[in-house]
């Protein structure tokens, strides 16, 4: 299968995600990094070399805010990291459908992070992932790695465990049982307490992550 990647870093002044990073750095972890930088990294796949080029010009670049081709060199700490299995990729699905409209033909995008901190040594590199890299919503990939394949077309869908977040305790003791989930009744309320937080059911995926 073909498959061209592409990186996309927003300028200085629309870089939000990463200087709000940055900001939850110092405020909660007591880490003063010199910089942190957020770059998006898209994979395409099944399209020509030129029609991927095309999808990056015309959807995933907007030359007034972002940076084409961003660099990075061994002064950085780096981590990269993507939604887990089982949860929505919302901006890799909202690619895919805007190219496979621009292109005619069905596209799979997928999208992930790449984090470059600069200023902090090793300890504080693992104490930010631990505290960015909420396990429920994103795994930690390598900086070279492609994820997709087609073999994930013939994997079963997503399953959402219906009613979690707005069951009583013999509701969530039979959905923990019917999962086989090794989770205690006070391990289930907490995770039902986050989730109605999201606003949203669980995936059978995430419950199994969490025991």
């Amino acid at each position: 299968m073909n498959k061209q990647r592409f990186f996309v870093e927003k300028q200085a002044g629309h870089n939000r995600e990463a200087f709000n990073l940055f900001n939850e750095i110092e405020k909660f972890l007591n880490i003063h990094p010199t910089e942190v930088r957020i770059i998006s990294v898209y994979d395409i796949y099944g399209v020509s070399e030129d029609n991927a080029k095309r999808i990056y010009d015309e959807i995933l670049f907007e030359s007034m805010v972002d940076i084409s081709e961003p660099k990075w060199n061994e002064e950085y700490h780096s981590y990269r990291y993507e939604a887990v299995k089982g949860q929505y990729d919302q901006r890799g699905d909202a690619t895919s459908h805007m190219a496979s409209l621009l292109i005619g033909d069905e596209v799979v995008i997928t999208s992930s992070r790449i984090v470059l901190i600069k200023g902090i040594d090793e300890k504080e590199l693992l104490d930010i992932k631990k505290y960015h890299l909420n396990p429920v919503e994103y795994t930690e990939i390598d900086l070279d790695q492609w994820t997709y394949s087609l073999d994930s077309e013939d994997k079963e869908p997503i399953s959402v465990v219906e009613g979690f977040i707005d069951g009583n305790k013999t509701v969530l003791e039979t959905l923990s049982s019917e999962l086989g989930l090794g989770l205690d009744m006070e391990d289930l309320l907490f995770i039902q307490s986050y989730f109605k937080k999201e606003d949203r059911d669980p995936t059978v995926t995430e419950l199994k992550m969490l025991e």
